[in-house]
């Protein structure tokens, strides 16, 4: 693989209802959960990263995508210059939330190494990739996901390093079905 200088200002949170279409997307790495309450499949693409959920009928209700490119399709925020967003919304059968942070370099790289640590003792699954790095490089440019099942959903943490502009973008995202509706009638 190529070095390729991207930049976090590039980044874009895009939702998509229903199935994200993958069939573009250069994924490097990925990892799938099945639970009784559903499904999720992360991965780690040329850009960023997805996350896509299947309900108990495995079918795709939801995914999310954090990437330097348009995702077809989608609901798309930009992250330009912001530091940090935050957004939710409910659905038929999934609340979906995600906070996003742009840290500089030396306080991010201490928030990856917190996350690995937390996830290194845990019953999480991990995904990490680095990318090609320049020398003059402080850090190296990397990818990191990891998901953790939780009662009723999921919980995704992910860090993105961007040495060229001495950058951390760190997300955590929670994918929560939700299992019961009750109906009062009078």
């Amino acid at each position: 693989m190529d070095y390729a200088d991207q930049s976090p200002r590039q980044l874009s949170l895009s939702l998509v209802e229903g199935r994200l279409e993958t069939s573009a997307l250069n994924i490097l790495d990925s990892l799938g959960l099945k639970t009784s309450f559903g499904a999720i499949k992360a991965a780690i693409i040329g850009e960023s990263h997805f996350c896509q959920i299947y309900n108990q009928r495995g079918e795709s209700v939801f995914a999310e995508a954090f990437a330097c490119i348009s995702i077809p399709g989608s609901r798309a925020m930009a992250l330009g210059d912001n530091r940090l967003i935050e957004y939710e919304e409910h659905r038929n059968e999934l609340a979906y939330s995600i906070q996003v942070q742009q840290l500089a370099g030396a306080q991010g790289l201490e928030q990856i190494y917190d996350l690995l640590e937390r996830h290194d003792s845990s019953d999480s699954h991990t995904l990490l990739f680095e990318f090609p790095s320049k020398a003059s490089d402080s850090f190296k440019p990397l990818t990191l996901v990891c998901v953790t099942e939780y009662a009723s959903g999921f919980a995704v943490e992910t860090a993105h390093a961007y040495p060229g502009d001495d950058t951390i973008v760190l997300t955590r995202s929670n994918f929560e079905f939700e299992l019961t509706k009750i109906e009062k009638t009078i």
